[in-house]
């Protein structure tokens, strides 16, 4: 089998080198390394800035909750919420109520000072203090006030910490680490890819790429960090703020540092085979160098690392929508079964309007209080899950009937009475959403599945081309032969791949259609749980079909009886009974199936592996098709051999297992 002999990459580059380039070339190279330096220098200078301001705003946030001390305070007066007019116009929906204000005198050493806190909420998640400040506050009150031990006059009564920054620090990461690459780019760049730098690169025409070192460890870079901060997202809005900076923390500290020493590992490797001729770069490459040591412990294969990141971005990302409607469907069961009700008041009802690049949505808020055991409470939750939708007609009708006068009725935790909602029925539109994420959550199961899968399959290869041929002897991708009456045979096994694939695809799609069906039918915030329920079991039901039909199938069997002289191929695409002398050899070949891989500007085809018999009148007989991977191609041809040798016959592999057409200037990721 032929074997492509690895790029030549390196000499063309040392040859390159060892000639002087003219004086154009060098002016060339020269106004791209500066292109690269100043580009990475404004980039840096702007994403740092922002970065910066983002770290140094929850800082100065977090450091009352690290600096202030406690101290009594006094009420000194009260100014309740300004509500929405109540009388129902539409155009009053976009108004925003102010809200409450508390003033309150303290003592430090000796001395008073004045404070005022506006009742705001502070962060996603739960507050007990931001609900007890939200309380109404009679003049002489007692709280508990926190102010600055080096400036007594600044105080608060909220320490509440909003967590939510930090999900935006960990997303702004990797493109802070980005200008630094690019910045490295330029000063240690190799002159050969610079000089492609801005030329069209191949017969796309299009601008060549910038030859960045670590590119591929920086998209992976990108998806963790990505994935981090939408699921810290998640996390805050069910956590109380306490436990939330902490675990925002440790995602940053996990990611930053591990990620930024992958992307390190490359650059350390790329500038190695540039001359150290400067203390400097032998400082950086020296530094460089522990951080590739270290990662080159761990490094997995390109294919495996990608096939992670895909699979850890999709499914992070799919996992927080699908435990935000899990965690609504529980809460909201839970209130069903345990909640108590009691009575109380409106005192704000208003339509929150929100624009976005995506359309605009409209989401009801509701602010209510009520009273349990002596105790004022006050409440903004209508319903555990409730979402924003582009439907305003909803959203108004719910605000209109919580501005009906008279009392209304709460449901309240017994446990935690701070804890209330308006309604026990379960917001449709969660209902819909697990609809709506079936086929996302199908694809990341199968993303997982291949992912987990491919270690493996090489270990099987792997063991397969080191063992000798001996009975019972399985061969990867296709089955295990095995001693059979005056012969030997092959029976192929169930690819289960293509059985959950059936599965996957036969669920997914019926999902998909019912979730179009509903959405333009009924609406997302009007289908009924049985309607769901029913839409999910018979998309179940055909995926169970599909992959039933998929594993029923009759499974093809070889057999090579060596007293009769005779090869039988059944069940297959195609039954042929030969005997030895019209078979004139087997042949490895490509056949039309192959899987193409992109990564940066290098695009790697690999045809699928097909063994078939050539017959003494010039006929083909297809035997067995292997998966599309340069593994297969080596088990194909260990296999085809060994049938070859059982029948006596020549064996021939006349087709290259994968083509790697590159363009111009390409770099080696």
């Amino acid at each position: 089998m032929n074997r492509i002999a690895p790029d030549g990459d390196d000499d063309r580059t040392d040859q390159a080198e060892a000639a002087p380039p003219p004086l154009a070339e060098k002016a060339k190279r020269l106004l791209n390394r500066a292109f690269l330096v100043g580009f990475g220098a404004v980039w840096l200078a702007v994403v740092g800035g922002i970065f910066g301001m983002m770290v140094w705003h929850w800082l100065g946030e977090l450091r009352p909750a690290v600096r202030y001390r406690p101290v009594a305070a006094t009420v000194t007066a009260y100014t309740p919420a300004k509500e929405v007019p109540s009388d129902g116009a539409k155009e009053e929906v976009d108004a925003q109520p102010e809200p409450a204000e508390i003033e309150y005198t303290y003592q430090v050493d000796g001395q008073d000072y004045r404070g005022k806190h506006k009742v705001e909420r502070r962060g996603p998640g739960p507050s007990e203090t931001g609900d007890a400040l939200a309380r109404p506050h009679a003049a002489g009150k007692s709280l508990t006030a926190y102010y600055d031990p080096d400036a007594p006059a600044d105080s608060t009564l909220d320490l509440t910490v909003d967590s939510t920054p930090i999900g935006f620090i960990i997303f702004v990461s990797p493109f802070v680490v980005l200008g630094v690459v690019l910045i490295l780019t330029g000063l240690f760049g190799d002159p050969e890819s610079l000089r492609h730098a801005m030329r069209p690169s191949g017969r796309t025409g299009r601008r060549g790429a910038v030859p960045m070192p670590g590119g591929l460890y920086m998209l992976f870079y990108f998806v963790f960090s990505a994935v981090a901060a939408f699921g810290f997202f998640g996390i805050a809005m069910a956590i109380r703020w306490q436990r939330a900076v902490w675990i925002g923390l440790g995602l940053w500290i996990v990611v930053v540092p591990a990620m930024t020493l992958l992307v390190g590992a490359k650059i350390s490797r790329w500038l190695r085979r540039r001359s150290a001729r400067s203390s400097a770069r032998r400082l950086v490459v020296e530094v460089a160098s522990v951080a590739s040591a270290t990662a080159a412990m761990a490094r997995p294969g390109k294919k495996i690392a990608v096939m992670a990141a895909v699979t850890v971005f999709w499914c992070g990302i799919t996992g927080v929508f699908a435990g935000i409607a899990a965690y609504g469907l529980y809460k909201q069961a839970d209130a069903r079964g345990r909640y108590i009700a009691t009575t109380g008041t409106v005192t704000a009802a208003r339509v929150e309007v929100d624009h976005d690049e995506d359309g605009t949505t409209y989401t009801p808020k509701i602010d209510y209080r009520y009273t349990v055991g002596g105790a004022e409470y006050h409440g903004h939750r209508y319903c555990y899950g409730m979402m924003g939708s582009s439907d305003r007609d909803r959203a108004e009708t719910i605000v209109e009937a919580c501005r009906q006068p008279g009392p209304i009725t709460v449901y309240y935790d017994p446990a935690d009475p701070a804890e209330s909602v308006l309604v026990l029925q379960t917001d449709p539109s969660l209902y819909f959403m697990i609809l709506f994420l079936q086929p996302f959550i199908v694809v990341g199961v199968g993303l997982a599945a291949y992912t987990l899968s491919i270690a493996p399959r090489l270990r099987r290869a792997r063991r397969f081309l080191a063992e000798p041929v001996r009975t019972p002897w399985t061969i990867p991708g296709w089955g295990t032969l095995s001693e059979e009456m005056s012969g030997l045979t092959i029976r192929a096994r169930s690819r289960w791949f293509l059985v959950g694939a059936a599965l996957g695809i036969g669920h997914a799609v019926p999902c998909l259609a019912a979730t179009l069906a509903m959405a333009f039918l009924i609406g997302p915030h009007r289908v009924m749980p049985w309607q769901v329920a029913a839409a999910v079991g018979g998309s179940a039901g055909v995926g169970l079909l599909a992959g039933a039909t998929v594993l029923l199938r009759r499974r093809a069997r070889l057999h090579v009886d060596s007293q009769l002289k005779r090869l039988t191929l059944a069940g297959g695409k195609s039954d042929a009974d030969l005997t030895f002398d019209r078979i004139a050899r087997w042949r490895l070949t490509r056949s039309k199936h192959a899987a193409t891989w992109q990564i940066g500007r290098k695009t790697t085809i690999i045809y699928a592996p097909l063994l078939s018999i050539e017959t003494a009148e010039g006929q083909t007989v297809d035997v067995h098709r292997f998966w599309p991977s340069e593994p297969a191609w080596l088990v194909a041809a260990k296999a085809g051999e060994a049938l070859a040798r059982m029948t006596g016959k020549d064996f021939q592999s006349t087709e290259s297992p994968a083509a790697r057409p590159e363009r111009p200037g390409s770099d080696d990721e």
